[in-house]
């Protein structure tokens, strides 16, 4: 045991600390760590993939928005009927238009596997490649927010209607 501890700690100041100590080591790991840390923060999806779930996701969260069901059994107001059509119909164009970023986004990948490895891994072309997925990925998160801010706002709506039913028949 004590043959180890003494090899351990041979091997960690002769061949360790050296290395740690180097200044180009220290700025390659704190860019590394900083690079790290901003690609967690300012651009959360990079792949084209991870933009095609996030999409289906709120896919799904909008055919759980139920439409049928908001128009026929919430209200007999035709206003209140027309609102929920007009919002459902905007989020379905909104989901339209970002499937088609993605698609625009998927061609130019494919496109760009066809050039010179140069021009391919240039910073120019990785970064707004990447700015392109993050914006689209941003819609995407604006959409949901919405649909669930509008989902809240016409279980609102139905609860207050209820009530008021309920004050007229009593």
């Amino acid at each position: 045991m004590d043959l180890s501890v003494d090899a351990f700690t041979q091997i960690l100041t002769q061949y360790i600390f050296p290395i740690t100590s180097s200044p180009i080591l220290w700025t390659l790991a704190s860019t590394l760590g900083a690079s790290i840390i901003l690609h967690r923060t300012c651009v959360p999806c990079t792949t084209v993939r991870k933009l095609r779930l996030a999409r289906s996701a709120v896919d799904i969260l909008l055919a759980s928005h139920n439409l049928m069901e908001l128009v026929s059994g919430s209200s007999n107001l035709p206003l209140y009927n027309e609102i929920i059509v007009r919002e459902y119909m905007d989020y379905q164009r909104h989901l339209l238009r970002i499937q088609q970023k993605i698609d625009d986004i998927s061609v130019n990948e494919c496109t760009a596997q066809k050039l010179p490895w140069k021009d391919y891994l240039s910073p120019t072309r990785v970064f707004n490649h990447v700015f392109t997925i993050s914006l689209c990925y941003k819609d995407i998160r604006t959409l949901q927010r919405k649909i669930e801010h509008s989902k809240a706002l016409s279980s609102k709506r139905r609860s207050d209607l209820m009530v008021q039913l309920h004050a007229t028949e009593v």
